[in-house]
């Protein structure tokens, strides 16, 4: 599974310019129905799913990630409930 390597601003701006481009190149596909359109269509969709699932395959082929990485105290992973070498906090005696 590949990690999520786009920041927030670089997904907002993905999501942005996906969109516009879905906009023109329907609206372009509605009046002429070329190839231009259909491609535009193509690409500007792809842009958005990129903005949508955070991941761009082209950057992690070049080993680019513009994700922020998350501090250690804010992963979780379902693991972490449920191990047992962990000392049990002061509070929850």
């Amino acid at each position: 599974m590949i990690k999520q390597n786009v920041g927030n601003w670089d997904a907002y701006l993905r999501l942005t310019a996906g969109f516009t481009g879905l906009a023109f190149g329907i609206r372009r596909l509605i009046e002429k129905n070329d190839t231009f359109a259909a491609m535009m269509v193509m690409a500007s969709a792809m842009k958005v799913a990129e903005g949508v699932t955070r991941i761009c395959p082209l950057m992690h082929l070049m080993g680019v990630s513009t994700a922020e990485k998350q501090p250690k105290h804010l992963t979780y992973t379902a693991h972490d409930e449920f191990d047992q070498t962990k000392p049990i906090p002061d509070y929850a005696q």
